[in-house]
């Protein structure tokens, strides 16, 4: 995320080859930190959710949205940062020619 106050919402769309049908994220981390030196933290925030997209030309959309925001007593000064996550999607089962024996 950018030098900026308040709360800020990213959103990374991810392409897959065949249909998703579930999806989830996990957080794996993040680093939030004030543009200067010396600020009391009042609250940090840092959230993940993905949800599933449509059908576009390159294949199925899954969308995870990156929440961040790092609150000083009156949120108004700079910060910057990033979210790590995980990001789960189970595929439609492929369904093939029946295996003769």
């Amino acid at each position: 995320f950018p030098v900026g106050t308040g709360e800020r919402t990213q959103r990374m769309t991810f392409i897959f080859p065949r249909k998703v049908i579930e999806t989830h994220v996990a957080l794996a981390g993040y680093q939030a930190q004030y543009r200067d030196d010396d600020h009391h933290v009042k609250r940090v925030t840092a959230k993940v959710s993905a949800q599933l997209g449509g059908r576009i030309d390159e294949g199925f959309e899954v969308v995870v949205i990156a929440t961040l925001n790092l609150r000083d007593q009156n949120a108004d000064d700079p910060f910057f940062g990033s979210i790590s996550f995980v990001l789960f999607a189970q595929p439609e089962p492929r369904i093939g020619p029946p295996i003769i024996r």
